[in-house]
């Protein structure tokens, strides 16, 4: 006896087709889910790279502001020193200036003149005692030459007397001269060591300066590596939310198919119950025998 098959119904092949497409779907949307994943993850390698550089960048300036304040420190400590410099060298010149004052002063007290006046009065008092002595005088003549002896005398006593004052003044202003001199070799000292506080003061400005730059360039790439680290952080996260939709989907659909399959299989596990069921009922096999029978015996072909 020949069996011939049934023929499937109508309504499988499409439900056969939706479930093919649906299993294309969902491999496809978890390929893009999957791509999804990787562009995140680039992206949060690409903000942690970012961050990286921005942190040895704000490193790197944190170094460089620690230089500024110690050259600075030294700048401020070459300051006051420059002003200690300066002060003293403004009092020595002070006092100096005050001691030129104090020997214009005694100058004033000099006559260049006082040994020629000295030696003047001198000559005059020997020839009135050479004419006291040489020459026959009346008694009111002599009188009168004895009082001009004795005016000569006592003028050159007096002028010696300044020329000795006067010898003692030029001493003074001779020691104010050296003190003078000393005073302003010392203000120059202080100034030349000002100098030098100066010089070294503006090579540490300009180092500063330099550094100052380098710190400025050094933030502002900071900066930007920031803006940079969050963009792709940024991106991320949408990656990330989309990702997390596509997944709530996939989840879904993975659901479905999961259900559908349970419905299947608890179908196909009852059909084989109602098999086994009805093959072993023995009306329902006599009643097969029989139709079998007749159907032989009608010259049918037999179909199981």
């Amino acid at each position: 006896m020949a069996r011939k098959g049934k023929a499937p119904p109508e309504d499988v092949v499409p439900e056969d087709a939706a479930r093919h497409q649906r299993s294309k779907d969902l491999a496809s949307a978890e390929e893009r889910l999957r791509a999804l994943y990787e562009r995140r993850d680039e992206c949060n390698q690409l903000a942690a790279a970012a961050r990286s550089i921005r942190d040895t960048l704000n490193t790197n300036r944190s170094q460089l502001a620690a230089q500024v304040r110690q050259l600075k420190a030294q700048k401020d400590g070459l300051v006051l020193q420059q002003r200690e410099h300066a002060q003293l060298r403004d009092r020595y010149q002070a006092q100096a200036r005050a001691q030129i004052g104090s020997r214009a002063a005694e100058r004033t007290r000099l006559s260049p003149s006082l040994v020629g006046q000295i030696e003047s009065r001198r000559v005059e008092l020997r020839q009135l005692e050479r004419q006291q002595e040489t020459t026959s005088l009346s008694l009111e003549v002599e009188r009168s030459l004895l009082k001009r002896i004795a005016g000569a005398r006592a003028d050159v006593a007096r002028l010696e007397q300044d020329l000795t004052a006067q010898t003692g003044i030029q001493s003074q202003v001779q020691q104010l001269d050296v003190s003078i001199d000393d005073l302003f070799r010392q203000a120059d000292a202080e100034h030349a060591l000002v100098q030098q506080s100066s010089k070294q003061i503006g090579a540490l400005i300009d180092q500063m300066s330099g550094l100052v730059d380098d710190i400025k360039a050094l933030a502002s790439e900071s900066d930007r590596k920031h803006a940079e680290a969050l963009e792709h952080r940024a991106k991320a996260d949408q990656f990330h939310q989309k990702a997390s939709e596509l997944r709530s989907k996939v989840l879904g659909v993975r659901e479905e198919a999961r259900q559908e399959r349970m419905e299947q299989q608890q179908t196909l596990a009852q059909v084989r119950t109602d098999v086994v069921t009805a093959l072993e009922d023995p009306e329902k096999i006599e009643a097969a025998h029989e139709a079998a029978l007749e159907a032989l015996l009608s010259g049918k072909r037999l179909e199981i």
